[in-house]
């Protein structure tokens, strides 16, 4: 019972604080821009990526947002805000990780956050690529904790939704594989220095592609990291 009396409470601040009065504070140089091309997207059906503006994402979802409540200030940052909104909401999911008690300090502390509600009541990608690395982060601890391929469609979808929203996903990519090829390579599961050359060659190539018949597929490296079976051979002619 607490539980709802606390997330509804921590919800309705989110709520309040990201869509009150959005439309009144004059929009910043990076805003404008923001939703200029948005808004030529919206009447011409006319978008250019250029890097300096980040990925395609904000462009698209503004263009529709557009399409159904017009152009406004308020309305060019619907978005943003209502993503905030989710990223809160979110944190929910992540019980079975921090506890109850965990998940709801963490959805409290992000909804008071300065910088969070700013990006949040702001016409740039931050709060997008947020919500999409929390995402990641969340698909990639789940995976590990019990493979299942639902999670390898979480980590696709987050993985693609933050490369279409910015530049610093490559970053975001970098400490996730940093850390996945860490637990892969736990001295405890890879204490034999052939296994854990091999079963690093793996944890790169589930990445990028393994020719058939050269290295063992994703199934046995997921039962591997569980325990669930014995140690593995590596290959007598690795590539």
């Amino acid at each position: 019972m607490w539980e709802w009396v606390v997330w509804s409470i921590v919800l309705t601040a989110a709520a309040s604080t990201r869509l009150w009065d959005l439309g009144a504070r004059a929009m910043s140089h990076d805003e404008s821009l923001h939703a200029f091309l948005s808004f030529r997207l919206f009447t011409d059906g006319v978008y250019r990526h250029e890097p300096v503006y980040h990925g395609p994402l904000l462009y698209h979802v503004n263009a529709l947002v557009y399409s159904w409540w017009g152009a406004s200030d308020f309305s060019a940052r619907l978005a943003p805000a209502l993503a905030g909104i989710l990223l809160v909401a979110a944190l929910r999911a992540w019980r079975g990780l921090l506890g109850r008690r965990g998940a709801a300090i963490a959805a409290g502390l992000v909804t008071i956050s300065p910088t969070l509600l700013f990006y949040s009541r702001h016409l740039r990608n931050d709060i997008y690529i947020a919500g999409a690395t929390v995402l990641w982060t969340y698909g990639v601890l789940r995976y590990l904790d019990r493979p299942q391929r639902r999670w390898r469609y979480v980590v696709t979808l987050a993985t693609a939704l933050a490369f279409i929203t910015k530049e610093v996903s490559f970053i975001s990519g970098a400490i996730i594989g940093v850390f996945v090829a860490g637990v892969a390579l736990a001295p405890a599961r890879t204490a034999d220095p052939a296994r854990r050359r091999w079963l690093w060659r793996i944890a790169v190539d589930r990445d990028y592609g393994t020719p058939p018949g050269q290295w063992p597929g994703n199934r046995e490296f997921d039962l591997y990291l569980r325990g669930d079976v014995a140690p593995l051979t590596p290959p007598a002619t690795p590539r």
